[in-house]
Order: structure tokens, then C-alpha cells, then sequence
């Protein structure tokens, strides 16, 4: 019985250490679209700055490609803050299954302590059944 119970405790923990693994991959992913939204926010700023301080035309055509780069800027700061709120909640994740599996091997390490204790008790009535 204490077998079966130390093999589903490490076949948990065997899943939740794949699952570590996504999210790590998941992690990694969403940091680099974070950076990359960095960037371009960057980018859009600059445009930006650049349309509203000298260079842009004025009229309808100037306001136009003034306001589409606003456009570009908020679209942007939009997709980077959605892209910031799923990192967070994927590192949570992580750090949530990482201690369900910190978890799990003390449930190893206590089941494979008693499972030596009994089996030093059968090993100790084996010798008196013998004597």
C-alpha cells in the first residue's frame, strides 16, 4: 500500500515537473513578447513625438497621421499591459507548482522513510518467526 501511494505521489510530481517545463517555456515566450512591446512602444513614441513636434503637416493630412500614430501608441500600450498580465499569472503558476512539487518530494522523502521502517520491521519479525 505504501508502494502504490510513493508511486502516485511521484507520478504527480513527474506531471507537475512537465508542467514546469511549459510554463518555463510559457515564461520565456511572454518575456520576449514583452520586450518586443517595449520596443515598439518605443517606436510608436518616437513616431509619435516626431509627427506632433515640427515634422507633421498641418491640416486634415497632418492631424490624420497624427492621430494614427496615437492610435498605434494606445493599441500598443493596450497589447503590453495585456501581455504583462499574462506573464504575472504564468509565473504564478509556476511558482505554485513549484511548491506543490517541493511538496511532494517531502511526501517521497517521509513515504520512502517509513517504507524502509517497515521494511526493517519485517526483516525483524523474519528473523524471530526463524528463531
Amino acid at each position: 500500500q505504501q508502494i502504490k501511494k510513493a508511486a502516485g505521489t511521484c507520478a504527480k510530481k513527474t506531471d507537475l515537473e512537465a508542467q514546469i517545463e511549459l510554463l518555463d517555456l510559457e515564461n520565456g515566450e511572454l518575456n520576449r513578447e514583452v520586450i518586443e512591446l517595449k520596443e515598439q512602444l518605443q517606436q510608436a513614441t518616437s513616431k509619435l513625438s516626431e509627427k506632433t513636434s515640427s515634422g507633421a503637416p498641418s491640416g486634415k493630412n497632418g492631424d490624420s497621421s497624427i492621430l494614427h500614430s496615437w492610435r498605434e501608441l494606445e493599441k500598443t500600450k493596450s497589447l503590453l499591459r495585456d501581455t504583462e498580465k499574462r506573464l504575472r499569472q504564468s509565473q504564478s503558476s509556476y511558482e505554485g507548482t513549484s511548491s506543490i512539487i517541493t511538496a511532494l518530494e517531502s511526501q517521497i522523502e517521509a513515504l520512502e522513510v517509513e517504507n524502509d521502517e517497515l521494511n526493517t520491521q519485517v526483516v525483524d519479525f523474519k528473523d524471530k518467526l526463524e528463531h
